[in-house]
């Protein structure tokens, strides 16, 4: 395939559909984030952006999701993420701790032209619930291609999707 994008949402889709029917899933979480992160060529080498998540919740361990951020380093470099992403819950005493696997396309804009590049990462974060149930923040870490590392934090809302037995 030539588009990364359509390979991670591919992927998505071929998982949620060998992990069961989707009467199967209970939860869809959708998530708005800051982050900061190395894209940038300047010194230091700092960007800032955000993101918006969503996902589906397979099972007690395993998500699917997308999402979509952009970042700019305030000078030249702007950068549109769009990835796939597949997240494992850890099975620790300590709930909420996750591994994430993000892939897709990078659209670069650098002064009045655009590059698209490969996007690929693990991200490892913390879902907690400090207001109940109601919502959650996650506050997480990543290294990939191209950005090399970022640090963000998510607001995000858990919605229910389980029907009545």
């Amino acid at each position: 395939m030539k588009n990364p994008l359509v390979l991670a949402l591919s992927l998505c889709i071929a998982c949620t559909l060998c992990a069961g029917t989707l009467h199967a899933l209970d939860e869809l979480y959708v998530g708005l984030g800051l982050e900061l992160n190395s894209n940038s060529q300047e010194n230091p080498a700092v960007a800032a952006g955000g993101n918006l998540s969503a996902g589906l919740k397979l099972d007690e361990q395993f998500d699917v999701g997308i999402k979509i951020g952009f970042s700019h380093d305030f000078n030249e470099l702007g950068v549109l993420e769009l990835q796939g992403l597949f997240r494992y819950q850890l099975p620790v005493s300590i709930s909420g701790l996750f591994v994430q696997a993000e892939m897709g396309v990078a659209i670069l804009f650098y002064e009045s032209n655009s590059y698209p590049a490969f996007i690929g990462g693990i991200a490892a974060g913390w879902r907690i619930f400090p207001g109940g149930d109601k919502w959650y923040l996650e506050p997480t870490i990543r290294i990939g291609y191209p950005f090399i590392w970022s640090v963000g934090i998510t607001f995000g809302i858990p919605i229910s999707i389980k029907g009545e037995e």
